[in-house]
């Protein structure tokens, strides 16, 4: 039996062909083609090395100058300071220096040098040393350029007052030290060191004072009286107006005082006059500042009188 066999195929292409013209055309002149993915999450992990150290050792620099003669013949302090790196990225540390205002500072001679675990000379080295004062800190010695990730570095540093005890007497200074490492130009660290300070020996004031009036009508004398100073060798009385001498020193521990040592010649009307009652040492050259005794005058008919403080 024969089979007719019908020409599909023809018709299946032509089919075919416009479909695809169709999308063509509906799409534009440019044909593309497109798909929808799953979405995929992406994860990432970011590490960064951390900055982080401490300075431990200033407050062996604490320090009184009490020496006679110049500054230069005077032994330095010398203490070792240690910074120890405990972040996780090599550090360049540098150094900056506060609470040094005043007047003693630029006199405070500052030498650094590397010293070696913890540990530092008994003397300034001749060489390899950085030489500036409290207020103008010298450069750090080359090992600070930089310390490896937990690692130590000491640095040796002395101080030593460059003027006498007698020119710079009674002046103190309490500076911090600081040291930033640096892990690049973004991530700094910084290792306050403790306060420390330094002071120049001046001999103590008188103190308590005692005044005790004179006796009888009309005495214009007053007698001032304390109990001795330690380092104190001669005592004297001044005018706290002016510095003037009331009474000369002497090693006595007390002294009258009457209205013409006190220049009160010619007054007309009550008042007070402040004295100070200062030490003097003999050995350092130093003075006290002196305890202030407020002194009360009149005169009575034609006498001058003067009193203790009410």
């Amino acid at each position: 039996m024969r089979t007719r066999l019908r020409a599909r195929r023809p018709w299946r292409f032509a089919l075919g062909v416009f479909v695809v013209t169709f999308l063509v055309a509906v799409t534009g002149s440019t044909a593309g083609a497109y798909w929808v993915a799953a979405s995929v999450s992406l994860t990432s992990t970011t590490t960064g090395a951390t900055a982080s150290g401490t300075l431990a050792g200033t407050a062996g620099l604490t320090k009184e100058y009490k020496f006679t003669g110049a500054g230069s013949a005077s032994t330095p302090t010398i203490a070792p300071l240690v910074f120890a790196n405990t972040g996780s990225a090599p550090l360049a540390v540098t150094l900056a220096v506060s609470g040094v205002a005043g007047t003693l500072a630029p006199n405070v001679a500052l030498t650094f040098w590397a010293g070696s675990a913890g540990a530092c000379a008994a003397t300034i080295p001749g060489s390899g040393t950085t030489i500036g004062t409290l207020a103008l800190p010298p450069a750090l010695p080359a090992d600070f350029a930089s310390v490896a990730i937990g690692a130590s570095v000491t640095l040796c540093a002395a101080t030593r007052l460059n003027t006498t005890v007698a020119v710079s007497q009674g002046q103190t200074v309490s500076p911090v030290f600081t040291l930033t490492g640096h892990v690049g130009t973004n991530w700094t660290a910084t290792a306050p060191g403790a306060a420390f300070t330094q002071s120049v020996y001046q001999v103590p004031n008188p103190a308590p004072i005692t005044c005790v009036d004179g006796t009888g009508l009309g005495t214009g004398v007053v007698t001032l009286s304390w109990t001795a100073v330690p380092g104190a060798t001669t005592y004297r009385i001044v005018k706290a107006s002016d510095g003037s001498t009331v009474k000369a020193s002497n090693a006595a521990t007390s002294v009258t005082v009457n209205g013409l040592d006190l220049g009160l010649g010619s007054i007309f009307s009550p008042g007070t006059v402040a004295v100070l009652v200062q030490s003097l040492d003999s050995t350092y050259g130093t003075t006290s500042a002196g305890t202030t005794v407020n002194l009360r005058y009149s005169l009575l008919v034609t006498v001058l009188q003067v009193k203790c403080p009410a």
